[in-house]
């Protein structure tokens, strides 16, 4: 024994005092974090299990109300459409003129249908059924009669709510309307929801470890996911009703679950404690000065890339750990750089490709001829409007195609936003106004094509088409500030608050629409310009475009 003393204390007389901290602070650390983490350990998986039971419960809650809200905005649209005037007027009147028929079904039935839908992008199909001799119309009003041996068919007649079912993997509501009248005419609204977009609540990340199934008011499963449609698993169980509906959902998680997340428990607990003894290793190097300065100097250059300068010293003499950390920093931050400029690179030639495999769609000549003899053959015929709409259609085309080329004068941009719209005011039977307040200096300007048409495009569909009161107009400006050119479309439509209108350039839409032209402009002139948009409710909607002024040559 007293060798083996006596050995050890030569060993330790040998050590140097970096050495002899490390020994001691890992004795002397090891000690208490032993007690510690058993400790922390007992605590936290009392805590655990006690949690589990909480956040089975909250979300259970949250699934409860998310669908509950769904069913009661459901239920709103129902009684916007049960509840309106016109529509019960149109629904028990008793027609014999089928030209007024058709004006009331076109005028107030089918624009409240259609922005219902458009409100709640979830419903799948509104159909009113009819006692009334109305013309039927597919997809938005059927005779009654259809109806009448389904099984929800009597209680959503009788029950003065909403009844909601889910057959044959179709969710619907039905419930009697325009009822508020003695001897009314039977009238039932059948609204019909994408099940998968009602149920998207349960897709959360966090309720993955739970099995979750909802069921009708008899039991019978509905919904399942985590599981599929089975008995309950073994474990903890909550259920809860989910409201306007009847239906109940229910959430487990088996005891096998559990345990794991007990299991996680330990192992976060020697991963803690191997923490804090590489933490005590790290404050004993800490005291060698030259280790400090050479890790501030480290953190220097991190911080110079946070800022977005790469341009850092890349030499470094120290051919230690230290040293090869720095290397391979460098080394890492040279391969980003290359990266940043390969994925810019790379967007900006998808960006026009795209746009050059929509223009290889269209051959040119053969559009212009035909277009042509379309022109030739109305004018034959005396038919002057055929022939000025294909030469507006000409015009539209040519300057779209622009022979290929990505940049074109801006007077021949302005050229084929006034060809569409003259298209669409043709179209429009005139019902709008077209106003354009355009500064000469700016015609011979430099830009890139189909910058003003998408924005006229969108100024048409969601403001003048969707004006309920009023002539609508549009003015299309152009004017210079300083260095730049300032192009803004304007309407008198019925707008939107303005976050939505932030909205709509953050995301990809349907056909070429102002995401894509924001990310063209981006990409060919910067950050600092691109398309804004101020709107306000009932107030129609200002989209500005700003482009540096360019009047070079176009090669």
């Amino acid at each position: 024994m007293s060798s083996r003393i006596w050995r050890s204390l030569t060993v330790w007389k040998t050590m140097n005092l970096r050495q002899k901290l490390i020994v001691s602070y890992l004795i002397v650390v090891m000690i208490p974090l032993t007690i510690l983490g058993g400790y922390a350990y007992r605590q936290s998986r009392e805590s655990q299990i006690q949690q589990s039971n909480l956040l089975m419960q909250d979300n259970l809650n949250k699934i409860s109300l998310t669908l509950g809200s769904k069913i009661e905005r459901y239920d709103a649209a129902i009684d916007l459409i049960g509840f309106n005037p016109g529509l019960e007027q149109v629904f028990n009147n008793a027609y014999t003129d089928y030209f007024s028929m058709y004006l009331d079904l076109r005028d107030k039935v089918d624009p409240l249908l259609n922005s219902v839908k458009s409100l709640n992008n979830d419903i799948r199909s509104i159909v009113i059924y009819t006692e009334n001799n109305l013309t039927p119309r597919t997809g938005s009003i059927l005779p009654i009669g259809t109806i009448a041996d389904a099984p929800w068919y009597a209680a959503a007649l009788k029950e003065a709510e909403t009844q909601w079912h889910y057959e044959n993997g179709k969710l619907f509501g039905a419930k009697r309307i325009f009822s508020n009248v003695d001897g009314d005419l039977k009238n039932l609204v059948y609204l019909q929801v994408d099940p998968n977009k009602f149920f998207d609540i349960v897709g959360d990340t966090e309720l993955r470890d739970y099995r979750i199934a909802v069921a009708d008011e008899t039991g019978v499963p509905l919904f399942a996911m985590n599981g599929g449609r089975g008995s309950e698993a073994e474990g903890k169980s909550l259920k809860k009703e989910i409201p306007g509906t009847g239906w109940s959902v229910s959430i487990y998680t088996s005891t096998q679950s559990i345990n794991a997340r007990v299991n996680a428990i330990i192992k976060a607990t020697v991963i803690l404690e191997s923490i804090c003894v590489v933490l005590v290793l790290l404050f004993i190097w800490l005291f060698s000065k030259g280790f400090v300065r050479r890790i501030h100097r480290l953190i220097r250059k991190m911080k110079m890339v946070e800022q977005g300068d790469f341009h850092i010293p890349a030499q470094t003499d120290s051919p230690d750990e230290i040293g090869d950390l720095e290397r391979r920093f460098i080394k890492m931050l040279t391969s980003i750089k290359a990266l940043i400029e390969e994925v810019y690179q790379s967007k900006i030639d998808g960006k026009n490709a795209e746009l050059r495999a929509l223009q290889a769609q269209i051959n040119p000549h053969f559009l212009y001829n035909s277009l042509s003899i379309i022109n030739w053959q109305a004018i034959d015929s005396d038919n002057r409007e055929i022939s000025r709409i294909t030469n507006l259609l000409s015009v539209f085309y040519r300057t779209s195609l622009n022979q290929g080329n990505n940049e074109i004068r801006f007077k021949d941009e302005l050229e084929n936003t006034k060809s569409y719209m003259e298209i669409q005011l043709i179209m429009h039977d005139y019902s709008f106004d077209a106003v354009y307040d355009i500064e000469e200096s700016l015609m011979e300007c430099i830009v890139i094509k189909l910058i003003l048409q998408p924005i006229v495009e969108n100024a048409l569909e969601h403001g003048i088409d969707k004006k309920r009161s009023g002539r609508g107009v549009i003015r299309i400006a152009a004017e210079r500030e300083g260095p730049n050119a300032a192009f803004t479309v304007e309407d008198n439509g019925p707008g939107m608050e303005q976050e939505v209108a932030d909205k709509i350039l953050t995301r990809q839409s349907k056909g070429y629409g102002l995401f894509n032209v924001n990310e063209r402009i981006r990409m060919q002139y910067g950050i600092g310009y691109g398309v804004t948009i101020s709107s306000r409710p009932g107030e129609g909607a200002k989209v500005r475009v700003t482009i540096p002024v360019s009047l070079e040559p176009i090669t």
